[in-house]
């Protein structure tokens, strides 16, 4: 029987997400060390600072490269109504990725982006300032890449919060941030295929 584009489009997406359910109840998936996982993914702005910068993330499944994945579009404008606007967008790990979090030694991310700089970073329970240990990665614009941290990579920023040492242990999720720091423009990306490595 000969199988039509949008059957064999259903049936992708349909894998996909027999895949996902496999990675969170099961966890690891692929070579070694290397974890999928299950998140849940978030957005967050500079409105609790008064601000009007915004974000939005659309969760679709798509063909990369030859195979369906779940993607997170991610686009939106910042403004200086907060004099340090941000936006952002965070993927929180159920209970048995969270446990791999605390001990991964390394994560990674495929992104196509817009050319511009952005913050990643790990989020810990005992730093109540947002000053999260992060690196920053500049993307290429239209052009797919792949992002890899090392744990032991992340740093506090310089010039602002309250120093502590990074404790992988508080872990409690990864977040993304953009670095316009209030400098009005718009931003636009795709991000997927996150993994963790122990």
């Amino acid at each position: 029987m000969k199988m039509t584009k949008f059957a064999f489009t259903v049936l992708c997406a349909l894998a996909c997400v027999l895949v996902l359910t496999c990675a969170s109840n099961q966890g690891a998936a692929g070579g070694a060390g290397k974890f999928e996982g299950a998140w849940t993914w978030g957005t967050f702005t500079d409105a609790a600072n008064k601000g009007s910068s915004r974000v939005s993330l659309i969760e679709d499944i798509e063909m990369m490269g030859d195979q369906p994945m779940m993607t997170y579009n991610i686009s939106g404008e910042i403004t200086n109504q907060y004099e340090y606007g941000y936006a952002g967008w965070y993927a929180f790990p159920d209970d048995p990725t969270m446990d791999v979090l605390k001990q991964a030694k390394a994560f990674s991310f495929k992104v196509l982006g817009d050319g511009q700089t952005y913050f990643v970073m790990v989020s810990t329970s005992d730093i109540t300032d947002a000053c999260y240990h992060r690196v920053t990665f500049t993307t290429k614009k239209d052009q797919e890449m792949t992002v890899n941290v090392r744990m032991g990579s992340l740093q506090q920023p310089e010039d602002w919060g309250i120093k502590k040492k990074f404790n992988q242990n508080n872990a409690t999720q990864i977040q993304w941030q953009t670095t316009n720091n209030g400098k009005p423009g718009t931003f636009k990306l795709k991000i997927w295929d996150l993994n963790l490595y122990k």
